[in-house]
């Protein structure tokens, strides 16, 4: 019995000391190319021998205390805002094939412990291999940080302090909560192509109409569009701002009037947009919002007898509302309607009645998602379905035919790719 006491005993003694000399790890952002990856194989390789602080809570911390590569700067203002025992930096060099990893393991107060070199690569058995030089490493600067620990400190002579004033206590702030590592971009710009109508109908005055059609039905528009989050790496409601901008342009584009069947040769359509808003996390799956901003759509057509070039400048306060279907950005389902505010209709006022009072509605819904969280690439695309309309009513003297009313009205479909930044 007494054998089984002192085993169980000496077992606890153990495994209490084990836990004292665990170390707090933090495993800082990297430098370099695919540098997210790295960062996760390193954390998973120490894992097991550490306590790694979480990946988000690092970066946060790491972004105010400006650490950056290997580099000193910082580190112990990091170390201190995580309550690490031990930083580890590192820096991604070389082809994507063979990348050669420099890490540098430094203490809480910045100091170097151990410097090294690896290579990674595609599969399992390098990544196994640099996994046992990671483990190495660590074990090393493990060893250097519990000497460190060990020798004793030089004796120094007390300072007499001088009486002062009692102050209040001043209780510590409490620190910031990580953001969501949820592949939210700081910046996503994309281009591509849009198939689209256009259908536009005057009804005269004296009961006839004239209207507006593509001779194909629909045309096509190159697009380019960007949409910034300025807080999407913070934790607060901030990270809901959001402000875009789009530009288009028609591609190879003929069309005719429907009342003559006129050809019209040089047809020429463009269209942008700008805007901000911000949305508001409802749970952390779906963001509903608000935004407002404005923009031009322009119809010029060449000269013709049946109707002029239309310009609609607008103003546009709208709602908006995205879900994630994955908890983070790899799929998002993102849909918006909006009021358009019409400031001006360009030569259809004096054409057909020099009063006019204008309007517009817009709405769309489209499907978007990058792969930040899922292969540390910000590879974008998107897919979208809209439809916008202007309605008109005119009265007055006309320079042309005097008319009661307009409409219109257009459908897009829009395919787009490219790059998120964060």
């Amino acid at each position: 019995m007494s054998r089984v006491l002192l085993a169980s005993l000496s077992f606890l003694i153990g495994s209490t000391a084990a836990l004292a000399s665990a170390q707090s790890v933090a495993v800082a952002p990297f430098e370099g190319r695919a540098s997210g990856a790295v960062e996760r194989l390193v954390s998973r390789a120490i894992g097991d021998r550490a306590d790694v602080v979480s990946r988000g809570r690092v970066r946060s911390a790491a972004r105010r205390a400006g650490v950056e590569g290997t580099a000193e700067a910082g580190v112990a203002d990091l170390a201190r805002d995580v309550g690490a025992d031990m930083v580890v930096q590192g820096s991604v060099s070389g082809p994507r094939r063979r990348m050669r990893v420099e890490l540098v393991f430094r203490d809480a107060e910045g100091r170097e412990l151990v410097r090294g070199d690896s290579q990674v690569a595609r599969g399992r058995r390098a990544q196994r291999a640099f996994s046992r030089d990671v483990e190495q490493l660590f074990d090393r600067a493990r060893a250097e940080l519990e000497a460190r620990q060990a020798e004793p400190e030089p004796a120094v002579e007390p300072e007499p302090i001088a009486p002062v004033a009692s102050e209040a206590p001043v209780e510590p702030s409490a620190p910031a909560e990580p953001a969501p590592e949820d592949g939210l971009a700081l910046v996503a710009v994309t281009a591509g192509a849009v198939i689209r109508t256009r259908d536009a109908d005057v009804q005269l005055a004296s009961g006839g109409h004239r209207g507006y059609e593509l001779a194909s039905g629909a045309y096509a528009e190159l697009l380019a569009q960007a949409e910034v989050r300025p807080f999407a790496a913070e934790s607060h409601l901030g990270r809901g701002l959001w402000i875009e901008a789009a530009f288009a342009h028609s591609v190879g584009l003929q069309s005719e009037t429907s009342s003559g069947g006129t050809m019209v040769e040089t047809t020429n359509f463009l269209r942008f947009s700008a805007g901000a808003g911000f949305l508001l996390p409802a749970d952390p799956m779906v963001e509903i919002g608000l935004g407002f901003g404005g923009g031009y759509d322009g119809y010029h057509l060449g000269s013709n007898v049946v109707l002029p070039t239309a310009e609609y400048g607008w103003l546009r306060p709208g709602l908006r509302a995205r879900i994630r279907f994955l908890k983070d950005e790899t799929l998002v389902l993102d849909a918006g309607a909006g009021y358009r505010a019409v400031l001006g209709v360009g030569a259809l006022a004096t054409s057909f009645g020099e009063q006019t009072e204008s309007h517009g509605f817009d709405i769309g819904v489209g499907l978007t998602g990058n792969l930040l969280t899922v292969a540390d690439l910000g590879l974008t695309w998107g897919a979208r379905f809209d439809f916008v309309g202007y309605w008109t009513s005119f009265a007055g003297p006309a320079m042309d035919e005097p008319a009661t009313s307009g409409a219109e009205t257009s459908l897009r479909f829009t395919l787009v790719a490219g790059w998120s930044f964060r």
